[in-house]
């Protein structure tokens, strides 16, 4: 499943959550006032959390392009306001009535009117709003060194330790805490390529902690020389503070 496939292009104005009526940037301005992901589900309960961290990873992959894209909507937003208020100015006059375009899912009528707008924003054949700017895929953020290896690109941090703190419900902010060289985007495109990709990186998860065990249960086995050494030391002083406690009494 690739990223763009949760999302619908209708127009050149409006890229809409697939199987919603919720325009992504219901869920890029709720982000950049600084809701976090639990807080943006509260208030978009049915939105799952592909759909809303899908959508803060698509705009983080593609930031300047979608900049210029929520920039159009207000301004289509506008425009479509101030037109409305002519014409209901113009129909008070002759004694008729004007209404606003109204979406189905009340309250919820920018989406509708961003369709019904003239074009502000391009989005081309790949879902991307136009620019020049080359957009990155979301596969651009790892290093897929083996199959049993995706690394972070630019760092030494495996996928799983991002994949493995959110399992742990742990929010994005709580995993930069712990890793403060990640980027957002590093930290959302790896929630979101779990999301897009649950039932294979669920099999990449379990093979690193059975290959995990299997090394450590080999090491209990054929410890090396420091282990064994270290393990010496530690018998040696546990057996010199039982001999003080014996004198004791």
């Amino acid at each position: 499943m690739e990223l763009t496939d949760i999302f619908e292009f209708i127009s050149p104005n409006a890229i809409r959550i697939k199987g919603t009526r919720s325009d992504i940037e219901f869920v890029i301005e709720e982000f950049l006032y600084g809701s976090n992901p639990r807080r943006i589900r509260r208030r978009y309960p049915h939105l799952t959390p592909l759909q809303i961290y899908g959508s803060i990873t698509y705009y983080l992959l593609n930031r300047e392009k979608m900049d210029a894209y929520i920039e159009a909507g207000r301004a289509a937003v506008t425009a479509v306001i101030e037109k409305h208020r002519r014409d209901r100015s113009a129909s008070s006059s002759s004694g008729g009535s004007s209404q606003l375009p109204k979406s189905s899912t009340g309250g919820r009528e920018k989406a509708v009117i961003r369709e019904s707008a003239p074009e502000m924003a391009q989005v081309d054949t790949g879902g991307n709003a136009g620019t020049k700017t080359k957009s990155l895929h979301i596969r651009d953020i790892f290093e897929f060194i083996s199959p049993e290896a995706i690394r972070i690109k630019g760092t030494r941090v495996g996928i799983e330790i991002v994949i493995e703190r959110f399992l742990d419900d742990e929010s994005p902010d709580e995993i930069r805490r712990h890793h403060p060289l990640l980027t957002p985007l590093q930290i959302y495109g790896s929630i979101t390529y779990y999301l897009l990709n649950k039932e294979v990186l669920d099999a990449y998860l379990k093979a690193g902690w059975e290959g995990a065990e299997a090394a450590y249960q080999e090491q209990l086995k054929n410890p090396s020389p420091g282990v064994v050494r270290l393990t010496k030391i530690a018998e040696e002083a546990r057996a010199a503070r039982l001999r003080l406690r014996e004198l004791s009494y």
